[in-house]
């Protein structure tokens, strides 16, 4: 584990805490550079964030999760594809584009789930990841990520947009410290949500929520730097501001 990183890691075998009601993911998409923030990105995604737009967009990542079987979600763009892990996942449930399908993930002390990209990669420097979820969850967990593991709890996660047990959203990144911003409204009421973090060495760490600035730091201009793999629904969570 990196120097100065205990904060974020105390136990021996961190708790994984993904949403523990059914959380809907119909698209995820990394992009490599900061993206074109706000209602016109917004009206993209609704209409259907075709390939086509994806990769005029900018996107290095772009998972539908739209498979109604199996435990492979496909990297349509540059064929990192993940694997689902865990039995408390349910394909092909409604998704917010109105056609194709969704992932829906589940989550107790006894079973869970997360996806994970199948092979590591420096983690960027400068990038916005973005999801659709749906929940009405109040106990919190990881919604997308970045961790030091794919299979297993992450020892070191930076990158990492998690919701807190009242519902509000956090974007943590870990340069050596743990810094993070936080929604003031919560998102928990069961409707489709539209999250974007992005993070410049430039302008720093935001956080949009259907097309909107909902949380930014300009002071947090860098995350950890090792290799790593994306992840969606869940890694371990000790240590970081307002733990699930």
């Amino acid at each position: 584990m990196s120097s100065g990183h205990e904060a974020l890691a105390p136990e021996a075998v961190p708790a994984t805490r993904p949403i523990t009601v059914p959380t809907v993911m119909p698209t995820v998409v990394i992009r490599s550079l900061p993206a074109r923030l706000g209602t016109a990105l917004i009206g993209l995604v609704a209409a259907g964030m075709s390939l086509t737009i994806g990769l005029a967009d900018g996107a290095a990542h772009y998972w539908s999760f739209d498979e109604t079987s199996g435990d492979k979600a496909e990297d349509f763009v540059a064929q990192r594809n993940m694997t689902i892990r865990g039995e408390a996942y349910k394909r092909g449930g409604e998704s917010v584009l109105g056609s194709g399908a969704s992932l829906a993930m589940t989550s107790d002390s006894n079973n869970k789930s997360h996806a994970a990209t199948r092979v590591a990669s420096q983690a960027p420097t400068a990038f916005s990841m973005e999801a659709w979820v749906r929940t009405t969850s109040t106990s919190g967990g990881e919604i997308m990520g970045y961790g030091s593991s794919a299979a297993n709890q992450s020892w070191n996660r930076d990158r990492m947009v998690y919701m807190r047990n009242d519902g509000t959203l956090s974007f943590m990144l870990y340069p050596g410290k743990l810094t993070t911003v936080t929604t003031p409204k919560s998102y928990n009421d069961g409707q489709w949500h539209h999250i974007v973090a992005s993070l410049s060495p430039t302008a720093g760490a935001m956080l949009y929520v259907d097309g909107n600035l909902a949380a930014f730091d300009g002071a947090m201009t860098a995350g950890q730097s090792y290799s790593g793999y994306w992840r969606i629904g869940g890694d371990a969570l000790s240590g970081v501001n307002g733990q699930p």
